[in-house]
């Protein structure tokens, strides 16, 4: 089974990797420009401390439960066991993966306001925070009190017990719709960019490096056929947990580090309507 367990192991350190680097480079970017911490700045911090309560969750299931590996043969009452610290380990990871998404799109959105507050797209950018913070309050309250009481959502032998969220189809929907906003968010900036007076290689750079967010969609577009594919835990949930885990993983670390790239991007305000900062080097790369 070293498949599974390799694609785990990968989906968390090159992107964890990947995101730690974007975080130090972006405070210190932050530091040799002079300009001061906003918005997209804490909510990125935020995005990365919940990312590590994620990985947290990821690294029990891989040590403590066996995930990625085959199936353990165990009697009905230890598989119950088994699968009620499962099934409260996925609770918490589910909002922890939540919140390190939303946190990761609020950022994306503060530096769109603070780049294109003056554009055309300033409208747009609105009601994507608006409906980005929709997303993630009704999904961790649905995700908190899918059942009464609370914790019947990994214990089933609580008796009287019920769940009235039909989980898959939650998912399912909560996803769509992220992955949805991933998309206008990877869209959005091209309308005022090819409107900069640039020349088309730095447009086309530009552009490209917001692109980079296709793969964040990719990943996002993976993990909507994983929850169409939801069934519930089984004593084989070491297995059936391996590509959430992993497109998981990809998914938030990625978004991230998109961030970062995005942040080489020029600063726009009233007194300097197109003000470089540190994205001067990469432009003239791109000349």
């Amino acid at each position: 089974m070293a498949g599974p367990l390799l694609g785990i192991y990968f989906s968390i350190c090159i992107p964890l990797t990947a995101a730690t680097f974007a975080l130090v480079f972006r405070f210190l970017a932050r530091r040799i420009s002079k300009c001061h911490l906003w918005f997209d700045d804490y909510f990125a911090l935020l995005s990365y401390i919940f990312g590590w309560g994620y990985l947290v969750t990821v690294l029990i299931l891989l040590t403590h439960f066996s995930l990625g590996k085959a199936p353990k043969l165990m009697d009905p009452d230890q598989v119950e066991e088994v699968l009620t610290k499962v099934r409260k380990l996925i609770w918490v990871n589910e909002l922890m993966y939540a919140s390190t998404i939303a946190f990761s799109k609020l950022s994306f959105i503060s530096l769109y306001w603070r780049i294109f507050k003056f554009t055309v797209i300033r409208i747009p950018i609105r009601l994507l925070l608006v409906a980005c913070s929709a997303w993630f309050i009704i999904r961790t309250f649905a995700i908190l009190f899918q059942c009464w009481p609370v914790s019947y959502i990994w214990d089933k032998t609580i008796k009287g017990g019920t769940c009235k969220l039909n989980i898959s189809r939650f998912l399912f929907g909560t996803v769509l719709t992220h992955c949805l906003m991933d998309i206008t968010i990877l869209v959005l900036p091209v309308f005022p960019v090819v409107k900069m007076h640039l020349s088309w290689q730095q447009k086309v750079g530009i552009i490209g490096l917001f692109a980079s967010g296709i793969i964040v969609v990719s990943c996002s577009v993976l993990v909507l056929i994983q929850v169409i594919m939801y069934k519930p835990l089984d004593a084989s949930y070491t297995l059936k947990l391996v590509n959430f885990i992993v497109w998981g993983n990809a998914e938030a670390a990625y978004l991230y580090c998109v961030q970062y790239f995005a942040e080489l991007f020029p600063e726009r305000d009233e007194a300097h309507p197109l003000n470089w900062s540190y994205a001067s080097v990469m432009l003239e790369l791109l000349k």
